[in-house]
């Protein structure tokens, strides 16, 4: 029963790791000036640059974030997918 328990864990954790992964990859760039409050692209060329330029670190941050937790909780999935197949081959 409890290798069952542990089976329905490793689904779940595998499930949040595959949401996390696919969350990653649908981080989109918003450049710091369509962000504020006139969400206008300033006219000046090197104004417009730097904000495409955060608006690229922040969306790599952010996809950098998530792939950590989908890391954390593949982990996860590995281990209880091992302590699972352990818990079969000692209680039969």
């Amino acid at each position: 029963m409890i290798a069952l328990v542990m089976a329905g864990l490793t689904f779940i954790a595998g499930c949040v790791s595959a949401w996390l992964w696919f969350a990653a990859s649908r981080v989109t760039i918003i450049p710091s000036w369509a962000q504020g409050a006139s969400r206008f692209e300033p006219v000046d060329q090197q104004a417009s640059q730097a904000g495409w330029t955060a608006g690229i670190l922040q969306a790599a941050e952010r996809g950098a974030r998530l792939n950590a937790r989908a890391a954390l909780w593949s982990g996860v999935t590995a281990f209880l997918g091992g302590a699972s197949q352990v818990l079969v081959a000692f209680t039969g």
